[in-house]
């Protein structure tokens, strides 16, 4: 029954997580942000990248962006926590947390990158939530129109 969701061979993982990160990119530039999907060379030391970067002109803000799909019913989740919601998405958004923290862009600036973690079931990773909280607050003005 969730073979489709958890089978790297078949695609399935795959072609969800670009979804998603499509959904998102499209986010983004409805937004008016500047975006480069899979951004090359964001690190010396690593064949590593995020799925989407960030570039808000008007403030000079920059971010990226790591999709994450998991499965709560994955082996290391089910064996640690099988009964709290949201473990594997809480996991997932650890080792994306982990996995860029001490990243260093070309110039020698750090990066600030967000695991977006979704787990297939439909729930969002705490980060995925906050993210699209902030976002919406900043799209809206004072007067509760859209920007």
């Amino acid at each position: 029954g969730y073979h489709l969701l958890t089978c790297k061979t078949g695609g399935g993982p795959v072609r969800t997580h670009n979804m998603v990160a499509s959904v998102w990119s499209e986010c983004m530039k409805h937004l008016d942000k500047k975006i480069i999907q899979e951004p090359r060379n964001r690190s010396q030391n690593s064949d590593d990248r995020a799925d989407i970067a960030v570039f808000d002109v008007s403030n000079r803000d920059s971010f990226e962006l790591d999709i994450a799909m998991a499965h709560p019913w994955c082996l290391d989740v089910l064996s640690k926590a099988p009964h709290d919601d949201g473990t594997a998405a809480a996991r997932a958004e650890v080792r994306k947390k982990k996995k860029y923290s001490n990243e260093i862009l070309p110039g020698g600036q750090h990066t600030h990158c967000i695991p977006l973690v979704f787990e297939h079931f439909g729930r969002w990773g705490w980060e995925a939530q906050k993210f699209f909280i902030n976002i919406s607050k900043s799209s809206v003005d004072e007067d509760g129109k859209s920007n």
